[in-house]
């Protein structure tokens, strides 16, 4: 709290000033938020993780910055995750925004995260196993080159999303 004085007239007036702090909020970005809203009314109406991750920044009135510094990621990872240029959230990411949002770690699991973040190792090993075939006959069955296949296997390497969906797609 601060006192405002001020002379008048050979007289001595004093005024209490409180000075208020809170974020800006820019027009745009409130305009934004209402249009998004307008789309969606409830959170449980969405079904895809871009636009869930964008009612959850919204609902808290963050901007992209802000949210990524709290999911401990650069803002550019985040905006490519929120406009659905990036498929794969990293295991860390989806549990921290499962955590600061207060959500289940589910919302942000599609087929193809689910899929990394259960575990790719175990899940291609027993689709395979379940083929009843080892790593060289599994390989020259798919196409898949046998060392792609090792490190996903052994967990060196992750399974991109356009090997994901043509050799594991609902099948692992």
């Amino acid at each position: 709290m601060y006192i405002l004085c001020r002379t008048q007239n050979s007289h001595v007036r004093y005024v209490p000033l409180y000075i208020l702090s809170f974020p800006l909020c820019t027009p745009k970005r409130i305009l934004d938020a209402q249009v998004f809203f307008q789309k969606y009314r409830r959170y449980d109406e969405i079904q895809n993780i871009p636009d869930r991750l964008r009612w959850l920044r919204h609902s808290k009135g963050l901007m992209q910055r802000e949210a990524a510094q709290l999911a401990g990621v650069s803002r550019s990872v985040y905006i490519d995750i929120e406009c659905g240029i990036t498929r794969r959230l990293p295991g860390h990411l989806i549990l921290n925004l499962s955590q600061f949002y207060g959500v289940p770690v589910s919302d942000f699991l599609d087929e193809y995260n689910r899929f990394l973040f259960d575990g790719q190792a175990q899940r291609i090993r027993a689709y395979r196993k379940k083929l009843g075939m080892g790593r060289k006959p599994f390989c020259r069955h798919t196409g898949i080159p046998l060392s792609s296949l090792r490190g996903w296997e052994d967990g060196k390497k992750e399974v991109s999303f356009k090997y994901w969906e043509k050799y594991f797609k609902g099948r692992a």
